[in-house]
């Protein structure tokens, strides 16, 4: 009796084991999928769930794994070709499920090519995307698109403009992200002269991408983006980020770009990479009333007068909601006249006799103002006194040592995220404002970029300085956190479940 006492409680032991073993499918399918997508991946990267982790399991759950098609939807052509890899996810997600694609265009596509020259590139960048399509990954069933062109020589972009033309050969309907990356360094100015002569040509296939929302455009010439003004293709979005080459287009094309998406949310325009300007006057088109819009970024040039167009951008946007502001302006004082208008503006609204800063809901903000040393970067702080975090990701030592000069700017600071050095000003900073009863709760440090082997170094002499502050001190390597906590990134990978 006691024996069966004992063997009763062992055999239900293990019956309850059983379901955790024999999980359904449909329930193991979704665990995987929610594993992939919180992954810490870098885009255009292999995906390291599904090459390590998937053969480590058994049996059951590996068949599990393979009948789940949106495991399978990730292509991202990391590997050398032929693909094996890419062509096995293609297999595996079927036929009909939607399609993330992801494809950094590096030297891996040719590298096996002896004396590979430029027009062999292009050929090996079309053969690629080409490769997708044929093996059943059809632009019809993309559900996002991201294209990484990286830093290099100005012929880089030639590759940048071929994986263009043939993106526009294939409708996709399904499209709802797309993000077009281009890092090409064109210091000579041969760059935007190849992009100022590119025929029109709409940048998607007809019919449209309706169900597209989020669109981050480097490099995309005027040309496809306008190339009929009353049949725009970015249309209902609720994420638009755009840094324009080589010439500007013309603001109505602009207001009526903005017209067509009222219900935006992120609006990031990047007006840094454009040549040189001449003077454009104030115009006044019909303003756009953006209710939904929570983070709005303007990045000008004074080098190249670009702040006057920004101006007149701004003109043309009503957003009394916006959180979120992020500013940079580079070589301040080239054109001192354009960027005082344009500050003025932005800190003092439209009304001389009774100023108000023009966004007057922020409480995040990013500024970068450089070769300025206090009055424009203190006219912006004191309009914007309300705000809760601060973001400087190029600040000047006299920048930083104003925070703590009284009339104390932005009193109820309590998160700021700063590029520093281990040589920066930062403790005795912070230091004074917690004396006055003005405590950071948490500070962000981003550091300067340098080779991995001193990264540890770098990040212990910060952390030992920052010490017994009664601040909670994060380090990173990247801009990409400070964006996320202004709320300028979305979470694409919740697309993925």
């Amino acid at each position: 009796m006691e024996e069966d006492i004992l063997v009763i409680p062992e055999r239900e032991l293990e019956n309850s084991r059983q379901p955790i073993n024999r999980l359904p499918f449909e329930v193991l399918s979704r665990i995987f999928v929610l594993c992939r997508a919180n992954k810490d991946r870098k885009r255009g990267c292999p995906d390291l769930f599904r090459v390590t982790v998937l053969p480590s399991i058994c049996r059951y759950w590996r068949n599990a794994a393979f009948e789940t098609k949106a495991l399978w939807s990730l292509v991202t052509l990391s590997e050398r070709p032929p693909f094996h890899f890419s062509a096995l996810c293609l297999d595996r997600s079927g036929t009909t499920s939607p399609l993330d694609i992801e494809f950094e265009l590096t030297s891996r596509l040719w590298r096996h090519i002896p004396d590979c020259k430029l027009d062999t590139r292009v050929k090996a960048v079309h053969g690629a995307l080409t490769f997708i399509i044929a093996h059943g990954g059809v632009a019809s069933r993309w559900r996002s698109l991201w294209l990484r062109t990286p830093g290099g020589q100005v012929k880089e972009l030639d590759l940048h403009i071929a994986a263009l033309k043939i993106i526009g050969m294939f409708p996709m309907p399904s499209l709802q992200y797309v993000e077009l990356k281009c890092s090409v360094h064109d210091d000579n100015g041969k760059g935007q002269i190849r992009i100022s002569s590119l025929p029109p040509k709409p940048l998607f296939c007809d019919p449209a991408p309706i169900r597209l929302r989020v669109a981050k455009l480097e490099w995309v010439p005027s040309s496809y983006l306008f190339a009929n003004p009353n049949h725009l293709q970015l249309v209902s979005l609720s994420h638009l980020e755009i840094r324009f080459p080589a010439d500007l287009p013309q603001l109505e094309h602009m207001h009526t770009l903005l017209c067509a998406s009222p219900m935006l949310e992120v609006l990031l325009l990047d007006l840094r990479a454009t040549r040189p300007h001449s003077p454009v006057d104030l115009i006044h088109l019909p303003r756009i009333n953006f209710p939904g819009l929570r983070a709005l970024g303007l990045s000008v040039n004074s080098r190249i007068r670009t702040p006057r167009w920004g101006h007149n951008l701004l003109l043309m946007i009503d957003a009394p909601n916006v959180e979120s502001l992020q500013f940079q302006l580079e070589y301040s004082g080239a054109d001192a006249s354009q960027d005082r208008e344009l500050i003025d503006y932005i800190t003092r609204g439209t009304n001389p006799a009774s100023p108000r800063p023009l966004f007057p809901s922020v409480t995040g903000l990013e500024l970068s103002i450089d070769q300025d040393y206090t009055r424009l970067f203190e006219q912006f702080l004191t309009a914007y006194s309300q705000i809760t975090i601060l973001s400087l990701p190029r600040p000047t030592d006299a920048q930083l040592e104003a925070l703590p000069i009284e009339p104390w700017l932005v009193p109820d600071l309590s998160y700021l995220i700063v590029y520093a050095s281990p040589k920066s000003p930062l403790k005795a900073i912070i230091a004074e404002r917690c004396g006055a009863g003005l405590p950071l709760k948490r500070v962000l440090v981003e550091i300067p970029p340098m080779p991995q082997s001193l990264v540890g170094r770098a990040e212990s002499r910060i952390r030992e300085q920052l010490q017994g502050l009664g601040t909670r001190i994060a380090l990173s390597k990247s801009n990409d956190r400070a964006r996320k906590v202004l709320g300028f990134v979305e979470d694409w990978d919740g697309g993925y479940t």
